[in-house]
C-alpha cells in the first residue's frame, strides 16, 4: 500500500467490509505515514467517493470456518459492487482465494469476482508481490526464520509483553527462555495453555489466536514467533502505538470457559498429557481429502472438526471417541472402571462411567 501511494500522484483508497479493520489501518497510517492522503474506510462509508487506486481487503480467512455475513448474504453483492466501482483506475483485491472459493456461495458477487480474476490470470501469490514491497523504517518485512531483531526487541522490553500464539509448544526454546527471564507483565493467549511453562505469565486459554506479539504497547510482530501448523511465508515488524492499542482493544481476553478443567479429574489415563487435541493432530484426517483437521467449540458448546483444505466440517462421532478412550486407556478416576461412550440428543457423543455415572463431554478432553 505504501508503494502504491508513493508511485505517483494518484490517489489511493483502502476499503474493507469491517469497521474494526478500517480503524486498525487508519491507526497504522497515522503512525507510519501521517502526511499521506490515503483514505481507509468501510465500504459503506466509501459510497459516493472515488480514488484512482482502490484496495479492497476482504479480511476473512482461516481459522474462521466461513466468511462473515457481510460477504455471504444477499446484501453482500451491493457491498462488493460499491467496492469495485469506487476505483477510477486500478482495482486491487486482497483475499484468500481458496477460502473464498470454497466458503462463499457461487451465486454471490464475491465468488464471481474471485473467479473473474482467476479466469483472466490476474491472481498473484504473496511470494510474488511481497518481493516488490518497499521497506519502511516503521514497517519492515522479515523471513520468519530471521529472529535477530525479535531477540533485540525482547531484550529491550521493559513493561509489557502480549503474546498470542496458536500452539505454544512451537515457540523456539531460545525465545521461550527470553520470555521466562522477562521481569515485566507477560500475557499469553494460546490454544495450549499447559505448554506455556513460563514463570509468572498470565496464561489465557484462547480457541483461535493468531501469531501476534506486542511489546510495550508500541512494537508489533506478526507471525514471529510463529505458532501455526503451516509454514509462514513472511513476518512483519510494525512500530505503531496507535496500532498496538487498536489491536489490544480487539483481542478477546475472556478465558475459554468451555474447557472445564474440573471435569478432567473424572478421567485417568496412561498418557496424562495426551489430550483429545493431541490425538486428533496425530491420528485424525479429513474423510474427503485426508488433510489434518482443526477443532473448534461451537456457541452451543459442542466440538466441531474443520478441514481448512476442503472446507468439510463434522461433529465428534462415537467411533472417534471410542478410539481415543481406548488409545489412552481412559478409566474413571474414582472407581477405576473403563470409560464408555454414550450419546444424547442434546449433549451429543460423550464419555461416561457406568458405575459412578460421571460424564465427560468431548470439549472437556481437548
Amino acid at each position: 500500500m505504501l508503494r502504491a501511494g508513493k508511485a505517483s500522484s494518484a490517489t489511493l483508497g483502502y476499503v474493507t467490509p469491517y469497521k474494526s479493520q478500517a480503524k486498525l489501518i487508519n491507526a497504522f497510517l497515522q503512525d507510519i505515514e501521517p502526511a499521506s492522503d490515503i483514505i481507509a474506510a468501510t465500504v459503506h462509508k466509501f459510497q459516493g467517493a472515488e480514488r484512482d487506486i482502490m484496495i479492497f481487503d476482504t479480511v476473512d480467512t482461516k481459522p474462521q470456518s466461513k466468511p462473515g455475513l457481510l460477504l455471504t448474504n444477499e446484501n453482500s453483492d451491493r457491498l462488493v459492487n460499491v467496492a469495485v466501482t469506487r476505483s477510477k483506475g486500478k482495482f486491487i483485491m486482497l483475499s484468500d482465494e481458496s477460502f473464498a472459493q470454497q466458503r462463499v456461495p457461487k451465486e454471490r458477487a464475491l465468488w464471481k469476482l474471485v473467479n473473474h480474476f482467476n479466469e483472466n490470470q490476474k491472481v498473484y501469490q504473496p511470494q510474488e508481490f511481497l518481493k516488490e514491497v518497499i521497506q519502511h523504517p516503521k514497517l519492515i518485512w522479515y523471513h520468519p526464520s530471521n529472529s535477530s531483531q525479535l531477540k533485540k526487541d525482547l531484550y529491550q522490553a521493559r513493561q509489557q509483553i502480549l503474546l498470542c500464539i496458536p500452539y505454544a509448544s512451537l515457540v523456539p526454546q531460545e525465545i521461550r527462555d527470553m520470555l521466562n527471564s522477562f521481569k515485566g507483565e507477560l500475557t499469553v493467549l494460546t490454544r495450549e495453555p499447559t505448554e506455556v511453562r513460563i514463570d509468572g505469565a498470565h496464561v489465557i486459554s484462547s480457541p483461535v489466536p493468531m501469531s501476534l506479539l506486542i511489546i510495550d504497547e508500541s512494537t508489533i510482530w506478526i507471525n514471529m514467533p510463529y505458532g501455526g501448523k503451516n509454514e509462514a511465508f513472511m513476518a512483519a515488524r510494525i512500530e505503531s502505538k496507535l496500532g498496538a492499542k487498536q489491536l489490544i482493544r480487539s483481542i478477546d481476553f475472556t478465558e475459554d470457559k468451555t474447557r472445564n478443567q474440573e471435569t478432567k479429574m473424572y478421567i485417568e489415563t496412561n498418557k496424562p498429557q495426551y489430550s483429545l487435541s493431541n490425538y486428533l493432530r496425530s491420528w485424525d484426517r479429513c474423510e474427503s481429502c485426508q488433510h489434518m483437521r482443526e477443532v473448534e467449540i461451537t456457541k452451543k458448546g459442542k466440538v466441531r472438526f474443520i478441514c481448512y483444505y476442503c472446507g468439510k466440517t463434522s461433529g465428534a462421532t462415537r467411533l472417534l471417541m471410542e478410539k481415543y478412550l481406548n488409545y489412552v486407556h481412559a478409566v474413571c478416576k474414582a472407581c477405576k472402571q473403563p470409560m464408555n461412550v454414550d450419546y444424547d440428543e442434546n449433549k451429543g457423543v460423550y464419555a461416561c462411567c457406568r458405575s459412578c455415572k460421571k460424564e465427560v463431554l468431548p470439549r472437556d478432553l481437548l
